[in-house]
């Protein structure tokens, strides 16, 4: 018995299989879906916002919110009070502190968008049903001095009966 040894022809590195590519696509595609998700408000965990009713809505067109303003009653009590505060980007302020925090909150959104479109930037406020509108168009008024000029506010559909006490 003869045995050939075949001479090695250089090339060191195998092949590489295509056949596995299929996979190795769908299971990078199911890491960054399930890695990179968007960021959410956290002022669930700050603010209680009890949505009122409202029989008239209308859907926003081309929205370009690029600010969440929640007024609502704290989870916790601040400095031993449950007034109502205003949350911006996660963070709480009392009714003394709006003034600062809207003028921080706007330079920032807008830094944040850039030049180009910082003249149409709009926020959304959500408020909760039992704040007194004195503190809301306080907030409207601080927005309206800061240049924003499009501010939504959101309801439910329903009746609004709920909401008269």
């Amino acid at each position: 018995m003869k045995h050939k040894f075949k001479k090695d022809s250089g090339d060191k590195n195998p092949k590489v299989s295509t056949a596995a590519l299929p996979d190795i696509v769908f299971m990078l595609l199911f890491f960054f879906m399930t890695a990179a998700t968007p960021k959410k408000d956290n002022a669930d965990a700050y603010v209680s916002v009890q949505t009122p009713n409202a029989t008239e809505l209308s859907e926003i067109k081309n929205p370009l919110i690029v600010g969440n303003a929640y007024i609502g009653i704290p989870k916790q009590p601040i400095k031993g009070s449950m007034a109502p505060v205003l949350c911006l980007n996660d963070k709480v302020y009392t009714r003394s502190q709006a003034r600062e925090a809207i003028k921080t909150f706007v330079a920032e959104t807008r830094k944040k968008i850039g030049f180009k479109d910082a003249g149409k930037m709009e926020v959304d406020l959500r408020v909760d049903e039992s704040v007194d509108l004195g503190f809301v168009n306080e907030v409207k008024e601080l927005l309206s001095a800061q240049k924003v000029r499009t501010v939504y506010y959101k309801a439910v559909q329903g009746s609004i009966d709920r909401n008269i006490r």
